[in-house]
């Protein structure tokens, strides 16, 4: 196995833990009797059920595991793949990239001119 595999098995396993936790916390029986709920404040329920909603919220956050697998292994970065590329050798070409750019923005502006009704000189098209 891979350190990453082995990563995203810690991480899954950790959420599991969290997830066993937030179970074992959760006194089913307690809130199904009405009659001890109606003698509780509201506050001691809340502060019963607040670690029980944290602990099932993080646990199945980290049995997701996208965020932190991408965050500790990332995959290789667009900028690195264009400084290698970059770093080729490149062949002469025979006819200049300026050339073939103008000859480019000459059709874009040539199509645009069909499209509004005008010439660059500003007489209609013939």
């Amino acid at each position: 196995m891979k350190t990453k595999d082995l990563f995203i098995l810690a991480v899954r396993l950790l959420g599991l833990y969290f997830i066993y936790v937030g179970l074992k916390d959760l006194d089913v029986p307690a809130f199904t009797d009405v009659t001890i709920l109606k003698g509780d404040d509201a506050n001691d329920i809340i502060s019963t059920l607040l670690p029980v909603v944290f602990n099932l919220a993080v646990g199945w956050w980290l049995l997701g595991c996208g965020f932190l697998a991408r965050r500790a292994y990332p995959e290789s970065s667009k900028v690195s793949d264009r400084l290698s590329a970059s770093k080729e050798p490149t062949s002469p070409t025979a006819t200049p990239a300026q050339s073939q750019t103008l000859t480019d923005m000459e059709t874009a502006e040539k199509k645009l001119a069909a499209l509004v009704g005008k010439t660059k000189d500003g007489q209609p098209p013939l």
